[in-house]
């Protein structure tokens, strides 16, 4: 799971690269401090633009890359799920 984990991961930060000129939404999470933040709705709606928008925020504001887990819970190589996937 941890090289799973790990490749997703580098994904995530090659898609991150790749939506730098996107356009931003005018939304932003409500304001919580050290906790984890999720985006729900429909299909295509453009959750996934904006949760990197809202990752380009932290970054510009001094968060490290790798303080920073993006996982999307639809890609069937993190499935099926072990009960271990939290010791990973």
């Amino acid at each position: 799971m941890k090289a799973i984990l790990q490749t997703l991961q580098e994904e995530f930060q090659t898609a991150l690269k790749l939506t730098e000129t996107s356009i931003s939404r005018h939304y932003k999470f409500p304001e919580a401090k050290e906790v984890i933040k999720v985006a729900i709705g429909m299909r295509r709606s453009g959750k996934t633009y904006f949760l990197f928008q809202t990752i380009r925020q932290l970054l510009s504001k001094n968060v490290v890359l790798d303080r920073i887990l993006y996982i999307n819970f639809e890609d069937d190589r993190i499935l099926p799920m072990d009960p271990d996937f939290r010791t990973f």
